[in-house]
This record gives structure tokens, sequence and C-alpha cells, in this order.
């Protein structure tokens, strides 16, 4: 990667000129989630262009039918069907890649073998490939600690965009809303009901709000509206918090 070049500098006008923008999420769902207002808000800074996300594989299937992409490539994950994701990626002929957040260790040079030569990174911490982003004053901007949702629409504010002001939202095919409509009923949460769901689980414990917030918020929701029905989820290694909070 050492000898790899990439532009030194760019201007709004790259991001006029751009056909086709990658939009590049290798972490996790809920970055993903994060980030789609500032997907709203490239789709209307960008129009015209068609926007092609890179995707962690995990979860790239939720996007397929996305209206604000037009087209999803899996990332298998460090090093994972490299082949695969380079001829998908070249085929793909982006003019321009956004890096979401910061990426595995192998993502830049990626992007950059699969065709892409400006790379843009949202403002945040500092990365090995730092020297490779286009956008040296965006990055020089202090580490801040607001929201991912504010940090990303403020990225596509800083590449041209207007002001935007949007909620996280993941399209929902009717098929996937009747079939947990029906599971729902099946374990007690009637559709006559609003259901609010609540998932307290993180990939590590300094990302989880503490448990006991979560029975107090949960507490104040139900005496606000005792119908409503509170839905617990999480993964199966987090089946005990789950039943510590319902409890």
């Amino acid at each position: 990667a050492g000898v790899l070049r990439t532009a030194a500098t760019w201007s709004p006008g790259d991001l006029d000129r751009a056909q086709r923008i990658l939009i590049v999420i290798s972490t996790a769902l809920g970055d993903s989630v994060c980030f789609t207002p500032a997907l709203e808000a490239l789709r209307a800074r960008a129009p015209h262009a068609r926007l092609v996300g890179l995707y962690h594989a995990a979860f790239a299937a939720l996007y397929a039918a996305d209206s604000r992409l037009d087209a999803v490539i899996p990332y298998y994950g460090k090093y994972r069907r490299v082949g695969e994701t380079l001829r998908a990626l070249r085929r793909a002929q982006c003019d321009v890649a956004l890096l979401a957040y910061m990426a595995e260790p192998d993502v830049v040079p990626l992007v950059w073998l699969g065709g892409t030569r400006i790379l843009l990174r949202m403002a945040g911490r500092d990365t090995v490939y730092r020297r490779m982003m286009a956008n040296q004053d965006m990055l020089a901007s202090p580490q801040t600690y607001e929201h991912a949702v504010g940090r990303g629409l403020r990225t596509v504010e800083a590449l041209g965009g207007q002001r935007y002001t949007a909620r996280p939202m993941l399209p929902v095919s009717d098929a996937s809303s009747h079939r947990v409509a029906l599971m729902l009923e099946q374990q007690g949460a009637p559709a006559t009901c609003i259901r609010v769901g609540i998932h307290p689980g993180a990939s590590a414990a300094n990302k989880r709000w503490p448990a006991e917030c979560y029975v107090t918020l949960g507490g104040r929701l139900l005496a606000e509206d005792p119908g409503l029905c509170l839905i617990l989820t999480g993964a199966p290694n987090e089946r005990e918090l789950v039943r510590r909070i319902a409890a």
C-alpha cells in the first residue's frame, strides 16, 4: 500500500462530474443504519450518479432493494474472496469512493485496486491510510464525539450537499413485514398494539447502555401508554442480558 497513489486534492466539482459513487461500509450493521440519513442526503446531492454500496456480506442483502442505492457489492471480511470483490468493483467503475467509517486494514487498497482513485473519508480518528485520502482538509478537523448520524450528515454537507435532516430508516419488504407480524402475533404481540423494539446489546461492553437504564426506559414508556408492546431482541450470547431486563 505504501506505493499506491491517489488524488491528493479534490473539489465538489469531482462529485458533480462523478457518474458512479461507491459508498463503503465494511463495519457493523449499526454503522450502516446510522449512515442511512447521509445516504439519503448523498442521493439528493448527486441525483444523477449511480450509487453503489460496498457493504459487509452479513447484512448486504438488507440493502439490495434500497431505492437509495443502484447496486450492492458484498464485502466478505479481511482478505476473503478478494478476487470476486475486486472483479465486482472493477465492473462498477466508480469514480469516487466515500469511506463512511474506520475501515478494515484491507479496504483502502481494495477500493484503490478496484479502480477508484478519489477516496474520501468521514472525519474521525486517525488511520494508517490517512495520507491516501483526497479530502485532507476535512480530516484535519479535530475528533468529535457527536452521534454517528450527525457526523454522516455533516460529511455529506462538507462534500457540497445541502443541510439535511432525516431519521435512520431501512427498507422493509411486504413479505418480511408479513412474516415478522405473524411471528410477533404468535409470541403475544398482536397487530392492534404499537410495538416498540428494544435492542440492548452491542458488539462490545463499552458500547452498551447499562441494563438498568433500559428497565427505567421501559417503565416510563409503559407508564405513558400501558397498551404498548415492548419487544426485547438480542443475539444468542445476549440471552441472559435480555432476560434480566425483561424480568
